[in-house]
């Protein structure tokens, strides 16, 4: 609740979702988080409905009868919610296949054009990773090895980062 009043959301990793609550449930949860809101789905500056229009149309089903890519939707509509000034995102792409993966992506590209905000996204989608990142930093056995620009990742020849981004294929958009 403190962190939520300093303007700090999270999507958690996996679907991080209440499978026994309606999806608008689950996405009004954000209030029982920050108990301080007296804001509604409609009454954000950020209506999550008009970024998923797909979970608009569910609203009153269980949460736990989405797929998996929607269940993260519907995380990701509750993180936003209030209109954030931070985003914390932990492993938002994993277990998502590709073209899922990639629509999180724009997901989160698109929430960060709204406004200007602080994202930090925990990740080991190196496709990802890069799309997202203005800075990236990569720990190593709890410290941290690199802490660059993407463009410097790519460049670097420290043997370590080299080895982790030489064993993911490079994407192509």
């Amino acid at each position: 609740n403190e962190i939520a009043a300093l303007g700090v959301s999270q999507l958690p990793g996996g679907h991080a979702i209440f499978p026994n609550l309606s999806v608008k449930e689950n996405i009004a949860a954000s209030r029982w988080l920050n108990a301080s809101s007296e804001r509604n789905l409609k009454g954000t500056k950020q209506n999550p409905l008009e970024i998923f229009p797909e979970i608009a149309e569910r609203l009153d089903e269980p949460a736990a009868n989405l797929s998996g890519g929607q269940q993260r939707r519907v995380a990701l509509a509750r993180a936003i919610m209030l209109d954030p000034a931070c985003i914390l995102y932990d492993e938002p792409t994993t277990g998502l296949d590709p073209i899922r993966a990639k629509a999180i992506t724009e997901t989160i590209i698109a929430i960060q054009n709204t406004r200007p905000r602080t994202s930090v996204v925990v990740t080991h989608d190196l496709p990802a990773a890069f799309r997202l990142a203005d800075r990236m930093v990569l720990l190593h056995e709890g410290q941290v090895r690199l802490d660059a620009s993407p463009e410097h990742f790519l460049t670097t020849d420290d043997p370590i980062v080299r080895a982790f981004l030489d064993a993911v294929p490079p994407h192509q958009d």
